[in-house]
Order: C-alpha cells, then sequence, then structure tokens
C-alpha cells in the first residue's frame, strides 16, 4: 500500500514537473518578440552610408525599400520607381504637400508653420528621397545602392538615394522602423525591394487616396495597398495547405487585432502621412513578419485617444516575383504561420498587460 503510494506520489511530480516545463517554455515562445524587443539597441547598430543634410525642409517624399541579399531583384524595382518618380515628380509633390499647405493656411496673424516642404515665401526646389535599408546584407545590395547613388548625383533630378545598414539580420519590420525613423519627407512610402507591387500605378493608387483624406484635414493617415482584389484568382494556384493558413491568419488578425477592414495586412506597400508614421514607428515593437499587424493595433489603441487616425486599404497592381528569400516548403509555410499567430498574441498581451506602453 505505502509502496503504491510513493509510486503515485512520484508521477504526480513527474506530470507536475512536464506542465510546468511546458507551460514555461510556452511562454517563453510568446514572450521571445518581447524579448527580442527589448535587447535590439543593444545588439544592432545602424549607419548612414552617405552624409545627407540632416535639415533638409523641402523633402516632400521619403520612401523606404527593406532590403535583406536584394542585389538581385533591387536593381529593378529601383529602375522602375526612378524612373516613375522623375516623370511625375510634379505632380507627386502637389499631392504630398497638400496637408502642409492647409496646415500653413490655418496659421494665425501671417506667422507660417515650419514646413516640410517650404519655407516662408520662397519655395526650394522639391526632393524626394529613397532610403534603401540594408537588414545585415552579406550579398551586394550595398554596392548596388551606391552605384546607383552615383548614377542620381549625375541626373540630379531632385531625388536623393540614402543608404542605411543594420549590423545584422533583424527582420523587416526592424528595417522598416530604421528606415522610417529617419525619413523627412511630408509622406512616408514603404515598398519591398522585389518590385512585386507595380510601382507606378501603386502609389497613384494610394497618392490618390492621401489627396483625398488631406482635403478633409486628416492628420494621421494610413493607406495600405492591398492584393485582397487578386484573391480569387489565387485561391485556384493555391495549394490547400496555403488556402487554410490564409483563412486562419484572416480570423487570428481580425480577432488579435481588433481589425474587420483591413483585408491584407501583409502587402508591402503603405503609405503615412509623416505624423502618422512619427507616431506608428515611434512605438512599434515587433522586428520580423508580422509587424503589420501591430500597427494596426498601435493604429486602433492611439485612435482612441486624442491622436484619431483614418486607415484604409487601396488596390495596388501585384504579381509574383521569382528569388524570394523565405522557404516555401510546407514545413516551412507551417511554421512562419505559427510564429506569426505567435507574434500576434505577444502583441496583445504585451499591451494587455501594460508591458509595452504607447507614446502619443
Amino acid at each position: 500500500m505505502e509502496e503504491n503510494n510513493r509510486s503515485d506520489a512520484m508521477i504526480l511530480v513527474y506530470v507536475v514537473g512536464i506542465l510546468v516545463c511546458s507551460l514555461g517554455g510556452l511562454v517563453w515562445f510568446i514572450g521571445q518578440p518581447a524579448i527580442i524587443a527589448a535587447r535590439r539597441d543593444r545588439i544592432v547598430s545602424v549607419t548612414e552610408d552617405e552624409a545627407v543634410d540632416a535639415h533638409a525642409t523641402n523633402v516632400v517624399l521619403s520612401i523606404v525599400v527593406p532590403a535583406y541579399n536584394e542585389k538581385d531583384r533591387l536593381p529593378v524595382m529601383l529602375t522602375s520607381a526612378l524612373d516613375h518618380l522623375a516623370r511625375h515628380s510634379s505632380e507627386i509633390t502637389d499631392q504630398c504637400c497638400l496637408l502642409q499647405e492647409q496646415q500653413q493656411q490655418k496659421a494665425k496673424n501671417g506667422i507660417v508653420t515650419r514646413s516640410h516642404a517650404a519655407i516662408g515665401s520662397k519655395k526650394p526646389t522639391a526632393i524626394i528621397e529613397v532610403l534603401v535599408v540594408s537588414d545585415g546584407s552579406t550579398d551586394d545590395t550595398a554596392g548596388v545602392v551606391r552605384r546607383f547613388q552615383a548614377q542620381q548625383k549625375i541626373r540630379k533630378d531632385g531625388i536623393v538615394i540614402r543608404l542605411l545598414e543594420l549590423s545584422r539580420n533583424s527582420g523587416k519590420g526592424a528595417a522598416v522602423q530604421a528606415g522610417m525613423l529617419r525619413t523627412r519627407g511630408n509622406v512616408c512610402l514603404m515598398a519591398d525591394a522585389d518590385g512585386a507591387t507595380d510601382f507606378g500605378p501603386g502609389i497613384t493608387a494610394v497618392l490618390k487616396t492621401y489627396k483625398e483624406l488631406s482635403e478633409k484635414q486628416i492628420r494621421h493617415i494610413v493607406v495600405f495597398g492591398s492584393r485582397a482584389h487578386l484573391e480569387k484568382a489565387s485561391t485556384a494556384t493555391r495549394s490547400p495547405l496555403r488556402s487554410i493558413l490564409m483563412v486562419c491568419f484572416h480570423w487570428f488578425v481580425a480577432h488579435l487585432c481588433d481589425n474587420t477592414s483591413i483585408r491584407d495586412t501583409q502587402c508591402g506597400f503603405k503609405l503615412f502621412s509623416r505624423p502618422a508614421a512619427m507616431a506608428l514607428f515611434t512605438n512599434l515593437h515587433l522586428q520580423r513578419w508580422a509587424f503589420d499587424t501591430e500597427l494596426i493595433v498601435i493604429v486602433g489603441k492611439l485612435t482612441n485617444t486624442d491622436c484619431p487616425f483614418e486607415l484604409t486599404e487601396v488596390s495596388v497592381p501585384w504579381h509574383e516575383v521569382d528569388g524570394s528569400k523565405l522557404d516555401t516548403s510546407k514545413f516551412a509555410l507551417a511554421w512562419n504561420s505559427i510564429t506569426m499567430l505567435r507574434d500576434m498574441i505577444c502583441v496583445r498581451a504585451c499591451y494587455y498587460l501594460g508591458i509595452w506602453k504607447l507614446e502619443s
């Protein structure tokens, strides 16, 4: 009898030990994004390749391009973007300056507020800047950017290329955040280095929506480029596993991020008014692929304070581009989906528990 009691006690100890270890492992796994965010500033440094006038006030548009080992695809994307920007610079400048001009008109007693588009009555030549953020690349990504920088110095068309380099690979969210916090433009655009979104029609679509919202004198504007209109066509060629993962991801985004309006959170083409970009990326914690979902959470939380946001979605032309650095095997897809779900749960928990706090 005593022998049986001792055996039962030992089994109970083992079971409790396994449960405690499992719970601890689960908490550690879910908390990884928070740990990484807390340590990042101590292990990752950001350097800018070329000195740029940090006090320039005539930058109208900043384009942030996160890049990790993109020496092959980046030239195509930059060529397309630079050609479009050069041909439509006047129109783009007018659209990007609209909100700033409205704020100036409201200034009292004839005092003109400081503008990124103009100072006083004399308007200097508007500048469009492209910030390529090399996320710890080990190939010639930085070299590609430097060659484009040299070409732009010769062209002198009001487009400036800047190169930021992270000391180690930190994730897409980290790269975009580093770039956004160093922008100088009235309007900030995030565009993927692969050129999957057709740049010309894409920027035309998001700027059109931005202009419409600016005319309503909305300051905090976020426009998500979307591939949702392509969903029916892609469903026919998508594997059953991909379809299941996509449905599950959308469900979790809707419930964990309190988002029911944005159908495509992961498209790498997003536009922000400057006030919105600074508010969002100052508060961003997630460093990798799910950072877009945290942006939605931050928008919701700041909108409930004294910092109302207008978040909307607009269709952009998109196509698949070969050369992705992502592993597309079934196991990798499943694992990436699990980690993105983990990240969303971590975001929800950290804000709920007060571990992460927002600066208005």
